[in-house]
């Protein structure tokens, strides 16, 4: 019973972690051709990257992004003071100044999935399952599970098939995993997410609903 209660209390707060934060850059401060933070390695999907001006005349636009991700392109400056990005997609962004790029005035911020490793206990086969809730607005969970270390690929697609976004992909140790699928920024609708892991793949349905 013991070892029980401090489980859930060590799931509790590794899940409290990582909720979704908003991080701040800074945009020009103190008369300068920079963003503050230039750099950010700690992001995750959900969080909000929030662009706040300084000083200047600036426009941050996006450069080299990760596939599904939303690009884009946002004057900062004394009238528009801040800009919010939401991340929806892990991966590395690369963004700049479109006015100063070639004064260094470059950034980037690299983002994980919001995973949970829920059990390290023998996993026998790969499984995804369906998420929870389902129908849902605008959160859902979903759980998988690999029975040895793999390349685990996540994706989310629209009923036509165009891809929204890819919440998880990186290699992974055996074992169960959640992460939780923030629709906020889509349309109410059907979707379905599709794992690759090795030789394995699955499809399942998810129902938007707002």
């Amino acid at each position: 019973m013991k070892k029980t209660i401090l489980l859930f209390a060590a799931m509790f707060l590794i899940a409290g972690s990582l909720s979704a934060r908003i991080i701040i850059i800074n945009v020009g401060p103190n008369l300068t051709r920079v963003f503050d933070p230039a750099s950010v390695t700690n992001a995750f999907v959900g969080d909000t990257v929030r662009f706040v001006w300084g000083s200047g005349l600036h426009n941050t636009v996006s450069g080299t992004i990760p596939s599904g991700a939303a690009p884009w392109s946002s004057p900062i400056d004394n009238t528009t003071q801040l800009f919010d990005y939401k991340i929806t997609v892990a991966g590395t962004y690369n963004y700049s100044c479109t006015f100063h790029a070639l004064f260094g005035m470059t950034g980037s911020f690299v983002a994980s999935p919001v995973l949970v490793h829920e059990n390290t206990s023998v996993v026998t086969d790969y499984d995804l399952k369906q998420n929870y809730p389902n129908p849902f607005n605008p959160v859902t969970s979903v759980r998988f599970s690999i029975p040895v270390s793999s390349q685990v690929k996540i994706s989310v697609y629209t009923i036509t098939g165009s891809l929204v976004s890819t919440p998880v992909n990186e290699n992974l140790q055996a074992g169960e995993y959640r992460f939780n699928f923030d629709g906020s920024g889509l349309s109410s609708g059907i979707y379905f997410y599709r794992i690759e892991a090795g030789k394995y793949s699955a499809v399942r349905k998810m129902v938007l609903m707002k």
